[in-house]
């Protein structure tokens, strides 16, 4: 198998064209890729990074688990320093997802993506990004009219008013 693409970047929108999530990711400062994700491959990223999030948050001892990780989600997307997205150009290669391998550690959370040809592609969340990246692809779920039973309650009320429905954004 070959060598995983590290992405440095990633910018998240909904394409209503193609019904699916594209994923624009930053491989070097000149070097973009493509990555389209659908419905049921963004179920499971939900689920997966819902859950890294929830084992790897601090929660203390008798408090109210879904109130502290909706707070901590909304710290988290307020500390998100506003960047230009990953813009990819014409000739950038572009590649439909066929699964995701998710790699859960005490900190950071590792996602595989697979495409064809036997390729992969790596991109390594914080704790800190994979809220930020969380809420940005809640607000895409949000543009595409896909169904909201997959998020957890604790995110609804942390991220609903933080980003206008359908923009573009990015998580380092």
């Amino acid at each position: 198998m070959n060598k995983p693409i590290v992405l440095s970047k990633v910018s998240l929108t909904y394409s209503p064209v193609e019904d699916r999530m594209r994923m624009t990711g930053r491989i070097s400062e000149s070097e973009m890729m493509v990555f389209w994700l659908t419905l049921r491959l963004s179920q499971k990223l939900v689920r997966a990074v819902s859950d890294f999030i929830e084992k790897a948050s601090s929660i203390p001892p008798g408090s109210d688990p879904e109130l502290v990780l909706s707070f901590q989600q909304s710290a988290a997307m307020v500390r998100k320093e506003p960047s230009d997205p990953v813009v990819a150009g014409g000739d950038t290669k572009s590649s439909l997802v066929e699964r995701i391998d998710i790699t859960q550690r005490k900190d950071v959370v590792l996602l595989n993506f697979f495409i064809p040809g036997g390729g992969s592609a790596q991109l390594s969340l914080s704790v800190q990004n994979a809220r930020q990246w969380l809420g940005i692809l809640r607000t895409q779920y949000q543009a595409a009219g896909w169904p909201m039973d997959v998020w957890p309650a604790w995110i609804a009320g942390a991220t609903d008013k933080r980003d206008p429905v359908g923009t573009s954004r990015s998580v380092h």
